[in-house]
């Protein structure tokens, strides 16, 4: 029986996607793109301070999605991948094995927002969201382009 592998993460594109390889290089699967993707996370924890993480992942894309990738996604893009989690794992130069989780998307959606969208909160706006936000956030306009 097989386990369900699926991923969901959403992010800012931190670099333009790289072409790794494709089917001159005797890769049989196609054009293999690779991008990292930085999931971020602003919260309070029990003491009251503000947590800001971030998650920074890597996204391996073939075939067809990785085409697009090439074609359409840019360094700062907000997106979107769908796919699932796999396990790489290599030897350094120095010997040591080393492990890292990547994802395989099957699924990717990225979109462009104005620059007039954006706006810096504080510490006070944190974790609130009127009526009025929530009526403003849904009259805006967002397109959302898929592959």
């Amino acid at each position: 029986m097989n386990h369900l592998n699926n991923i969901l993460l959403e992010g800012i594109l931190l670099e333009e996607p790289k072409v790794v390889a494709t089917e001159k290089d005797g890769n049989s699967w196609g054009r293999l793109v690779k991008f990292s993707i930085s999931s971020h996370k602003v919260y309070r924890n029990k003491k009251d301070e503000i947590v800001d993480e971030s998650l920074i992942m890597p996204v391996l894309v073939w075939g067809d999605v990785s085409r697009s990738a090439i074609e359409r996604l840019e360094k700062g893009m907000s997106v979107r991948v769908i796919g699932e989690l796999r396990m790489s794992e290599w030897t350094s130069k120095s010997g040591e094995a080393r492990k890292t989780f990547e994802i395989v998307a099957s699924h990717v959606e990225f979109r462009w927002k104005k620059k007039s969208e954006t706006r810096e909160i504080s510490e006070d706006e944190l974790f609130v969201l009127d009526e009025a936000d929530e009526k403003k956030e849904a009259k805006e306009e967002e397109v959302v382009y898929s592959f």
